[in-house]
């Protein structure tokens, strides 16, 4: 969601990138250096790691990814924000193709559609999809509450507009040829998949007065057709976790567990102490890799520390 001050926003060919929640001045000015000056600029990006790409080979500026996506709270990414307020501004169009003369045998694009699937992990760790659909020529968008590819792929023929003579073949064809779901998810399952279920962070109980610790457990599962053979293989896996100081957004990497999986177990736990950092704010990251030939990566945020002193010690508490 965009902050609440649109509807009296006054727009100019530079528009106010910071009516977008997450982004700052800084991030503002770090977005004109790499040539985002208004919010059609920013919806055209694909991704929010396209964005991420851009920003630190341009600008020389890292933002984290998960800044971008903009995950915390019920806040949107940047990119479905920038479309959503594109949208709100007659002055504002997304940039349109110069047109030129087809050729004999040459292809031309006729229309082009970008196509996101997401996914979250609800209360009772299940994990739900939807997929999200954007026309580029005219920034039209539609959300669908699954992965089933029929109605999202209606949808784009609807707003292709394809010649009649086409768009009668493709009315003609015949149901069965149309590939259910029951058809697609076999083939499209993950052979492994890895969650991360909870996270954990403690004072470490075995720390001395002087040097103070925490402690982090993470708690992790593995399934899909191939992961009983990982197990049985006792692959290898790494777990890496970050803290970031959430007052400036900054984060060092403050442990790191290089294991490998047991016999007979999908569900794991796993523990390393780190130093207490200064009083503040932070929250931990935490990354799941597995190990080539079955390289796959996953990250879980949270969870959020506040670090407070405590006579002349200090003392973690967890958020």
């Amino acid at each position: 969601m965009a902050k609440n001050n649109t509807s009296g926003l006054e727009l100019d060919p530079q528009d106010h990138l910071e009516a977008i929640e997450g982004i700052g001045p800084g991030y503002a000015k770090a977005l004109h250096k790499i040539g985002v000056h208004t919010f059609a600029d920013l919806a055209i990006y694909g991704s929010p790691a396209d964005l991420r790409q851009d920003l630190v080979d341009k600008a020389g500026v890292d933002v984290p990814l998960w800044k971008i996506e903009n995950t915390k709270g019920k806040q949107e990414s940047w990119l479905h924000q920038a479309r959503e307020l594109a949208k709100v501004s007659e002055k504002i169009q997304p940039p349109t193709k110069v047109k030129k003369v087809s050729r004999s045998g040459e292809w031309e694009e006729y229309v082009s559609f970008m196509v996101f699937f997401d996914s979250k992990i609800e209360d009772k760790g299940k994990r739900v999809w939807r997929t999200r659909t954007y026309k580029t020529e005219n920034g039209n968008e539609e959300l669908f509450p699954s992965v089933e590819p029929t109605p999202w792929v209606n949808w784009m023929f609807e707003q292709a507009q394809l010649p009649d003579a086409l768009t009668a073949v493709l009315s003609e064809m015949d149901a069965d040829s149309v590939t259910s779901e029951a058809d697609v998810m076999p083939e499209t399952l993950d052979p492994v998949s890895i969650e991360i279920i909870d996270v954990e962070v403690d004072e470490d109980p075995h720390s001395s007065i002087l040097e103070r610790k925490l402690i982090a457990k993470v708690r992790f599962e593995i399934s899909g057709p191939e992961s009983s053979h990982l197990v049985e293989q006792q692959s290898f896996f790494l777990i890496e976790m970050w803290l970031i100081e959430l007052e400036n957004m900054s984060g060092h990497q403050v442990a790191s567990i290089d294991s490998r999986f047991g016999p007979n177990t999908c569900t794991y736990t796993r523990e390393a102490s780190f130093e207490m950092p200064p009083p503040g704010q932070y929250e931990l990251h935490t990354v799941l890799l597995l190990r080539p030939p079955n390289e796959k990566l996953v990250s879980y945020a949270g969870p959020r520390i506040n670090i407070v002193p405590e006579l002349v010690n200090l003392k973690a508490v967890t958020a």
